[in-house]
């Protein structure tokens, strides 16, 4: 097997200062793959895959900018400080209000439009905003051993 270290796009104690190609185009293949993963599972339990892949692309309109916003804004400013408390209030406010637009895209865009049908099942606030928690967690990771990577190298350079 390669040594994925020398390829740039997999570094993942690299650090971007700015949004190059590169950095966008490891951020469009994370989203694309987890379109595709979620699209294939959803698509075993009902309709199509082509349906899935609009509905998920539909849903990534609110999941990306709280993914976001958590990674960017609200992990350097709260978690990495230490304001735990501040971190989880102000995450749940935006989950909130992200879950809530999540139900509105559920119930005007992804079954009468996409599905072509109506949401007998009804999505509950509480599942969206887990799902919103599940889908920022995996990249709140990356962020903190990307954070950690880098303190551990600046540690190791300055005891050299």
């Amino acid at each position: 097997m390669g040594d994925l270290n020398g390829l740039g796009m997999f570094q993942l104690e690299k650090i971007y200062t700015s949004w190059t190609p590169e950095r966008i185009l490891r951020h469009l293949f994370y989203w694309g793959a987890w379109t595709l993963f979620y699209s294939s599972v959803n698509s075993t339990y009902s309709h199509t895959m082509g349906k899935w892949i609009l509905a998920e692309l539909a849903i990534l309109t609110i999941k990306i900018p709280f993914t976001y916003a958590v990674i960017y804004y609200l992990v350097p400013r709260f978690l990495v400080r230490k304001q735990y408390l501040q971190f989880f209030a102000i995450s749940l406010v935006f989950a909130v209000i992200a879950g809530n637009l999540l139900h509105y895209c559920y119930d005007l865009v992804i079954y009468p439009q996409i599905f072509e049908m109506e949401n007998k099942w009804g999505k509950k606030l509480y599942f969206l905003i887990m799902d919103l928690i599940y889908v920022a967690s995996l990249p709140t990771i990356f962020k903190l051993l990307q954070r950690q990577m880098q303190q551990e190298k600046l540690t190791s350079q300055i005891a050299e």
